[in-house]
């Protein structure tokens, strides 16, 4: 009786995995595209704002914003 719930545990558990797999790759596959444009806008309007003087007054420059985009790539 024991070996039932191990197997029904068992095809649970592929099924479960498999889903899970399926749909992170998809919701992967659908965000990256909008992700990616997003923060390429995002470094462009900052750099650019950077580069008239009109970014934040604490001190950034073109090497901190450098700097935050490389952290962001890792």
């Amino acid at each position: 009786m024991l070996g039932v719930y191990s197997a029904v545990g068992k095809i649970i558990t592929k099924s479960l995995d498999e889903f899970m797999k399926n749909l992170s790759e998809s919701l992967i596959t659908g965000l990256q595209p909008v992700l990616l444009t997003a923060l390429t806008i995002y470094f462009v309007c900052k750099a650019w704002s950077l580069m008239y003087g009109r970014g934040d007054q604490q001190g950034q420059t073109m090497k901190d914003l450098s700097m935050q985009c490389i952290k962001m790539a890792f």
